[in-house]
């Protein structure tokens, strides 16, 4: 099974691109791996896991697969954050617009970074 939770809530492709194996990572993708998959622990991801050991071409293969899209797309949380901090720690004003933008930025990241729903049999 290529989702197989395997201790520490590691899947297969986290050891593949950990270890460097550029057709191990394709065998699993091609066999239905969850590419965002996060170990329980630290959360970790396959592509995490690549870049942590310098594995340069699992990562390349990593992204042309659609693993940065979730990274990515959390980066736009950025600023609704920073806004929120700022209205917490500094009693910075949260406009009725800046209120409409986080709300709407939450919404598109939500929809970026959700997982599709399984294909029915």
């Amino acid at each position: 099974d290529a989702n197989e939770s395997l201790p520490l809530g590691r899947r297969p492709l986290m050891l593949a691109a950990r270890s460097g194996s550029v057709e191990a990572v394709k065998l699993l993708l091609d066999h239905g791996a969850d590419i965002n998959a996060s170990e329980a622990e630290r959360g970790t991801t396959a592509l995490m896991q690549a870049a942590d050991q310098g594995h340069a071409q699992v990562l390349k293969l990593l992204i042309q697969r659609g693993a940065a899209t979730q990274v990515a797309s959390l980066m736009y949380l950025v600023p609704p954050t920073t806004a929120i901090m700022a209205w917490v720690l500094f009693a910075e004003p949260l406009t009725p617009l800046t209120l409409v933008g986080i709300a709407l930025t939450a919404i598109g990241v939500s929809w970026v970074v959700r997982k599709p729903p399984e294909p029915k049999a």
